[in-house]
Formats: C-alpha cells, sequence, structure tokens
C-alpha cells in the first residue's frame, strides 16, 4: 500500500512522493491500483505506466462500504498474478478503510505517504502539540458535534457535504464566525482563503478541500 504525496483529501504531484515511493509507482514489475484518478499525483502516474483505478466501484456502489469492500476484492484478486501496489491520495493512514481491511486480513505492508494535514497545518500555523487539533470528516460530523478545539473538516467534496456542514456550525457559531478554506494544497491550485460560515456556498466544495474552524472557547 503505498501512500502518494497527495490526498483525497491534500498534496498533489509525483514531485512530492518520496523517492523509494515513487519507484514502487513507476516499477513496470508490478500491477499499481489507484483508488481514483481524480488526483494530480495518480493522473501523473498514469501518463507514465498502466494502471488499474477504482472509480467505477465509486460510480456503481451503493454505499462507501460497498466501495470499500469491491477495492479489497479488486487487490486481493489481482495479487493472485503477483505483487501489487494499492496507491491512495495522500496518507494510507488517514481515512482509507480499504488500506485498514487489507492490514487486517495481513495482505498488505504500508508504505508511508505525506498527509494533507502536514500542510493544513503548515499553512494554518497550528501546533496540535501546543493547542490540539480535533479532524472531522464532513460525511460524518456525529452528535453533538464539539467545537472545544482547532478542528479541521475534511472531505468537503460535494454539495451536500458543504451543506451539511454549514448547517451543522451554524447551530453553534454566529454567521460571521470566519473560517479557513483549504483547497488542493500543494498544487499549483492551491487556495487558502478566509471566508464567513454564512458565504459558505456549494461551489466551496471539492475533492480536496478542507475547513479549518478555529473559535476561542468551548463550543456545544
Amino acid at each position: 500500500v503505498a501512500g502518494e504525496a497527495l490526498e483525497d483529501v491534500t498534496p498533489a504531484g509525483l514531485d512530492r512522493i518520496g523517492g523509494d515511493t515513487r519507484a514502487l509507482l513507476l516499477d513496470p514489475g508490478l500491477t499499481v491500483v489507484v483508488r481514483t484518478l481524480q488526483h494530480p499525483a495518480a493522473e501523473e502516474v498514469a501518463r507514465h505506466r498502466p494502471v488499474i483505478n477504482c472509480d467505477d466501484l465509486y460510480e456503481s456502489g451503493d454505499d462507501f462500504a460497498g466501495v470499500y469492500r469491491g477495492i479489497v476484492a479488486r487487490v486481493r484478486d489481482l495479487a493472485g498474478s503477483g505483487p501489487v501496489v494499492y496507491a491512495v491520495p495522500g496518507s494510507p493512514l488517514v481515512g482509507e478503510t480499504a488500506v485498514r481491511i487489507l492490514v487486517a486480513e495481513n495482505l498488505a505492508e504500508v508504505v508511508p505517504g505525506e498527509s494533507f494535514l502536514d500542510l493544513a497545518l503548515l499553512r494554518t500555523g497550528i501546533d496540535p502539540l501546543q493547542r490540539g487539533l480535533q479532524v472531522l470528516d464532513a460525511h460524518d460530523l456525529g452528535f453533538p458535534l464539539f467545537l472545544h478545539l482547532p478542528t479541521l473538516i475534511c472531505q468537503v467534496d460535494t454539495t451536500a457535504s458543504v451543506l451539511l456542514v454549514r448547517d451543522a456550525l451554524q447551530l453553534l457559531l454566529p454567521a460571521e464566525t470566519e473560517l479557513v478554506r483549504l483547497a488542493d494544497l500543494g498544487s499549483p491550485e492551491e487556495v487558502v482563503e478566509t471566508i464567513t460560515l454564512e458565504d459558505l456556498r456549494p461551489e466551496h466544495a471539492g475533492l480536496r478541500v478542507t475547513l479549518l474552524i478555529d473559535v476561542v472557547g468551548a463550543q456545544f
């Protein structure tokens, strides 16, 4: 399992991937499966060599659990014919359910990659050891929502997810509360911008978008 130096949610091209990991991805003797081609690094790998992607599983799956089972089955089947690299955006240890399954079944060895969290902390100046940090999934915020620490909400990737986040935050925070929107970190298209909660709109969603909420005092 190779974590590309980019994420879902994240850092962007092959230039951000370490030499050993890049060599694995480009090794013609290995079968490379990418979780998705909708990522700059995956697209770059595909320009250099044949890859198998799992976008069809996302398009045909009824839910994410089914998609992850399909990915595991695909990797397992291909591994029956030889060594396979399963490449994911960013760190394989952050938000990668299929990786956890493969490791639990002793089917994979993890090769670390740069997480989107690394660049998010760099861009925002937050030191999680000094101030603490909460990382949430926009698709599963949980209830009740606690904003007692600086909070990164990741995978704000669809209209539904950005509206879900906005509605949840509006229950706790004033409309003029400022958020930091982090998009396409590590790429030439990188955006780090401050917007107010009331201005959070569907067009602010994206495949590699994270929001930072850094409020003073606990909010419940």
